[in-house]
């Protein structure tokens, strides 16, 4: 049972930071921990301080990344296309001078 928990922490934790892997400060954290060899059993709670901070950091780092001028406009790994499905209505909308 507790390696089954272990397997799913693990798991969560790849998903969870799977999309902050550009943030430095984590794959600094993971490269570190990576090389260190574990002498104890890690507790939950130990875990879930860690991915509250790891969270707390990556927040931190796409608010700041995102938080400029055109920051999701001009960037093409940013930003989010307009669906092609409803290219009709955003350009009447457009026409109207909604947009």
């Amino acid at each position: 049972m507790k390696k089954m928990i272990q397997k799913m922490l693990i798991t969560l934790m790849i998903f969870i930071l799977l999309p902050f892997s550009s943030c430095d400060v984590l794959m600094k954290s993971l490269e570190n921990a990576s090389s260190q060899t574990v002498t104890g059993s890690v507790t939950t709670s130990e875990i879930v301080a860690g991915l509250k901070e790891a969270l707390k950091v990556g927040t931190s780092n796409a608010v700041s990344t995102l938080n400029v001028k055109d920051a999701f406009y001009k960037s093409a790994r940013f930003k989010i296309p307009f669906p092609n499905d409803v290219k009709i209505v955003e350009d009447k909308l457009r026409q109207y001078g909604m947009g």
